[in-house]
């Protein structure tokens, strides 16, 4: 009996996916548990298993877009065969009943005698040839690119077993263009498709910016005591960055503001009482945003392993579905990169997202004199229809005393976050 393969529901919004590429060909014999599609939702680009061994047979092509749940293609046995028309059966062994094989068709009886010679029978299909291995963000980058499977099999792959990188694309295109870029110099322009996850990104923020009332607000909060801690807890042989700190002041502000905690749409909100975090990820094929679940009760060293582990998936492409569903709000931070403030815009269904900048030194004047203070600015977007200004700066001063003061250092030496 064949197996359906679907478009899978990757987070509680999702209505359709894209078919980014399927990795094997229709007719293609599959092994259980082997990617054979890379499908997009949202923001998450993810590779879709067979569900059994058999043959692959391709209902939905490449950049189809396909409802949730929807069949995109089936995996037969050996002989058995699909309808792709009403009446018009096709399969590997030639037609007959759907799922029957054409040599076992109940009342078949043997072809009449005919003048005309017998056809030879058709010769085998030749061999393919083993296909490169690449990861899915490397081969869409190749199509992005225009590069050809020929191309691929000349490109030396420098990942684990031999695997072809993202890098490893950018470097044997540039060995391409160079020769023809010296002949005849660069074109003034170059078109770029938007399509894919950039499309569905582009789709998903349109559809923001149109639909929610948007507002932002922003603080430059003391991280003097957030540096020490930093600093402290290094020490202790795991090395944690100032998004995992921060994270654990969210989660713990989000308890007393359970208002930023929710879904909106136009009739109704819904409040999430499990406290998920998205981490904003830069990534080859556009943002990412993976989960950090429960994170008010999880420990720094729990919640720092799984950010590390999280981001390292995505900027690798091999983030699962459960990796990015279930977020209730979304932190991003660009302090890194030397960004000192920026805004963002919401992740819908969410109510709201905070952004955070570099930490910068800054003269502050005091009594009798002043002193150079670590400073960092937060904004904080939320989505009018579920919060007010009030609310929102209500939720940014218990940001700062959290980092400003000794709750800090509770939140990252226990689970459960301080009563406020």
């Amino acid at each position: 009996m064949a197996e359906t393969i679907v478009m899978p529901n990757t987070g509680l919004t999702n209505t359709e996916g894209t078919i980014i590429e399927w990795l094997r060909g229709d007719g293609d014999v599959v092994e259980k548990g082997e990617p054979v599609v890379v499908i997009a939702t949202d923001k998450v680009t993810t590779e879709v298993e067979a569900p059994a061994s058999g043959v692959l047979r391709i209902v939905h092509p490449n950049d189809a877009t396909v409802a949730i749940a929807a069949t995109i293609g089936l995996v037969l046995l050996p002989g058995e065969e699909v309808e792709a028309e009403p009446g018009r059966p096709v399969g590997i062994d030639g037609p007959g009943p759907a799922g029957t094989p054409a040599s076992d068709v109940a009342g078949s009886s043997p072809p009449a005698a005919s003048s005309e010679p017998a056809l030879a029978p058709p010769s085998p299909p030749p061999l393919r040839s083993p296909e490169p291995k690449l990861s899915p963000a490397a081969r869409r980058l190749a199509r992005e690119l225009g590069l050809t499977e020929a191309d691929l099999s000349k490109c030396c792959g420098t990942g684990p077993d031999g695997r072809i990188t993202s890098d490893d694309i950018r470097d044997y295109a540039a060995s391409l263009a160079a020769p023809a870029d010296a002949a005849c110099g660069q074109a003034d322009t170059e078109v770029i498709p938007l399509s894919g996850v950039r499309a569905i990104i582009a789709e998903r923020m349109v559809r923001s910016v149109r639909e929610a009332p948007q507002f932002h607000i922003e603080a430059e909060i003391a991280m003097d005591r957030v540096v020490r801690l930093k600093e402290r807890l290094d020490a202790g042989g795991v090395k944690h960055s100032f998004t995992e700190i921060v994270v654990k002041a969210i989660a713990a502000a989000l308890r007393v503001h359970p208002m930023l905690n929710c879904f909106v749409s136009d009739t109704e909100l819904v409040l999430h009482r499990r406290i998920n975090i998205g981490i904003a990820v830069g990534a080859d094929s556009g943002l990412i945003v993976p989960v950090v679940r429960d994170a008010d009760t999880k420990g720094i060293d729990a919640v720092t392993r799984e950010v590390k582990d999280l981001v390292g998936k995505a900027r690798a492409g091999t983030l699962a579905a459960t990796d990015l569903a279930d977020g209730t709000f979304t932190f991003s931070n660009l302090g890194m990169f030397g960004i000192d403030r920026f805004s963002a815009i919401i992740n819908p269904p969410q109510a709201a997202i905070l952004t955070m900048g570099r930490i910068r030194r800054v003269w502050t004047p005091i009594e009798d004199g002043g002193a150079f203070r670590r400073v960092a600015a937060f904004t904080l977007t939320v989505d009018h229809r579920a919060v007010d200004g009030l609310e929102a700066a209500k939720f940014m001063h218990t940001l700062a005393s959290l980092l400003e003061g000794a709750e800090i250092e509770q939140l990252c030496n226990c689970c459960a976050p301080p009563a406020l």
